[in-house]
């Protein structure tokens, strides 16, 4: 995280890089807008929204965004095998 600070400095213009989110899986399985993300129904769906934009505020076409979130317990998916489907 320190490396990624001190390379990506912003001046608070444009979101900061980060490595956070340990938890993160990439080539999961890709979803449309409203789809509920959790598959046990054990939960409830979180509401994400938002949209990309450049420095200069223009949208950015094809953008999309990387969602995960725990449990009501604390967990992901990778925490929890066997208990959680995979991708929850």
């Amino acid at each position: 995280m320190l490396v990624e600070t001190i390379r990506n400095r912003t001046n608070r213009s444009k979101t900061e890089s980060t490595v956070l989110g340990l938890f993160h899986i990439s080539n999961t399985s890709r979803h449309e807008n409203d789809a509920n993300i959790c598959l046990d129904g054990k939960s409830e769906p979180p509401r994400v929204s938002g949209w990309a934009r450049n420095v200069s505020s223009a949208v950015i076409p094809g953008a999309t965004q990387d969602i995960w979130q725990t449990t009501e317990d604390g967990f992901y998916d990778v925490q929890h095998k066997g208990i959680q489907p995979d991708n929850n």
